[in-house]
């Protein structure tokens, strides 16, 4: 989404080499607010950083430096359009899913959901996706989330 002004302009750019350090700070964030989902529900996840970390040759501390450190990704060019997977597909079923996990655990994701808020405002027909009405966890509490996943 913070490609937006050289997407329209029709600019060339690489999607993953041309991140700055501010769309990985915003990346950083997100990922913190999805580890303390994870963690809610007592599951321990690595952070991106180390994810990406151990399957790529790279190296930093934030999104933005092992991003930008890995050559595995330098060729891939960025979208053309707004209307990418990158909104129709991770906003309605990766963020709201998280979004809906969140209200179960009493989270707070206040990056995720202006991410999400901010996506639906600039791209038309997103999904509505996984959120916690779809999911079916609407107004469940956490112990009745886990009793049904955990069966």
């Amino acid at each position: 989404m913070l490609y937006t002004n050289v997407i329209e302009r029709g600019l060339d750019f690489r999607y993953y080499l041309d991140l700055t350090p501010t769309q990985g700070r915003l990346m950083d964030k997100m990922d913190e607010e999805r580890v303390a989902i994870a963690n809610a529900f007592g599951i321990e996840v690595r952070s991106f950083v180390d994810e990406f970390k151990g399957m790529y040759p790279t190296e930093g501390k934030t999104a933005y430096e092992v991003i930008t450190n890995c050559d595995a990704y330098g060729d891939i060019g960025g979208q053309k359009s707004m209307n990418t997977r990158y909104f129709q597909e991770d906003i309605p079923y990766a963020l709201e899913a998280f979004r809906a996990m969140a209200q179960v655990a009493g989270i707070k994701t206040p990056i995720i959901d202006s991410v999400v808020c901010l996506a639906r405002a600039v791209v038309d027909d997103i999904a509505e996706g996984r959120n916690a009405k779809n999911l079916g966890i609407a107004g469940m509490s956490k112990q009745e989330f886990l009793k049904l996943c955990l069966g």
